[in-house]
């Protein structure tokens, strides 16, 4: 889909288009009837939830909906279709960055990957909402943070009070912290706890 992106682009707007070494399209579009040097970014992703191989589009009373076996992948193709369309149909428009990256379902992966230094354009546009004919100036993010806690082994038997239960900290800091719902746009939540060592 990546490769389609970048030949349409070169062939229909002039693009200058290259994949960075994540597999993230970044495509230069030269400016229409416009004088302004400043680029705009118009951003997208490419990837969708799944399943979303063999999509079949069906119509009904004007609207695309999926055939049902699969999703229709609106979510974000129908961003990208928005670029395209306002790519090819506005009067004039500044340089555009037009960036279509990877792996954005599965957190954001191909964005924390994008080679920034291919984007030169201070502003941009992310098309990725289903709001119509809203601008948006904020959206959903997450933060995954890993604590390590490291005990000290005793023997059981004879000095058991040399150890150091690194569950039982793990325990206690879990205790004291909130999760859940922390306020109306925050949430928190304990997904995963390993034991490194704890068979050695």
């Amino acid at each position: 889909f990546i490769e389609f992106l970048k030949t349409k682009l070169q062939q229909e707007f002039n693009g200058r288009c290259q994949v960075d070494g994540y597999g993230n399209l970044i495509c230069k579009i030269p400016p229409k009837d416009s004088s302004a040097s400043e680029p705009l970014m118009l951003a997208a992703h490419a990837d969708t939830v799944k399943p979303g191989k063999g999509v079949k589009p069906v119509v009904r009373n004007g609207v695309i909906y999926s055939s049902g076996d699969t999703v229709l992948g609106a979510d974000c193709k129908g961003g990208i279709a928005e670029i395209l369309e306002a790519v090819m149909s506005a009067s004039k428009h500044p340089p555009l960055e037009i960036v279509i990256t990877r792996e954005e379902e599965i957190g954001f992966i191909g964005a924390k990957n994008l080679d920034y230094s291919l984007i030169s354009a201070k502003r941009g546009v992310l098309v990725d909402m289903d709001a119509l004919d809203a601008i948006v100036i904020g959206g959903p993010s997450h933060m995954l943070i890993d604590i390590e806690i490291t005990g000290k082994g005793a023997h059981s038997g004879m000095e058991p009070e040399k150890g150091i239960s690194a569950i039982k900290a793990a325990s206690l800091a879990i205790a004291t912290l909130k999760d859940g719902r922390i306020d109306p746009e925050t949430t928190a939540n304990f997904d995963l706890i390993q034991c490194r060592n704890c068979f050695k």
